[in-house]
């Protein structure tokens, strides 16, 4: 995905899909690495509950609703990982390139009782994807 993209690619949407097909895939997160903001969630572990339904939605072709913009939101839950991911690879990362002048992390993977996470973070992109460890 390019800088200058506004929605992710066709391939990064594949790669989304093949991830969460896998059965002992919950969750995946795609986030900004300087910023940690949500780019893009996908998995059941993410899932936003829906909202109640309070007026009709009409959503044009341009993808605006009722004449505002289209606003993503993501769960609580996805939220917590993000934010988590993040001080994460910020934390190990500088560590990594304290022990080792010029090494970089490059994979992480975290297990607990409920979850595993897998960590792979690059220059401009962190991607956690969450699964079951007991499947």
């Amino acid at each position: 995905m390019s800088s200058g993209d506004a929605a992710p690619s066709d391939a990064v949407e594949a790669t989304i899909a093949r991830l969460t097909a896998h059965k002992n895939v919950q969750g995946v997160l795609i986030l900004a690495r300087d910023t940690g903001i949500i780019i893009r969630s996908a998995g059941t572990l993410f899932a936003v509950p829906p909202a109640p339904a309070t007026a009709p939605v009409s959503e044009d072709a341009d993808g605006v609703i009722n004449g505002a913009a289209v606003t993503v939101s993501f769960s609580e839950t996805a939220r917590a990982y993000a934010k988590a991911a993040r001080a994460l690879v910020e934390s190990v990362g500088s560590e990594v390139a304290r022990l080792e002048d010029g090494d970089d992390l490059k994979f992480m993977r975290l297990r607990t009782r409920k979850h595993e996470l897998i960590v792979t973070p690059d220059s401009l992109y962190i991607l956690v994807v969450v699964q079951d460890p007991t499947t």
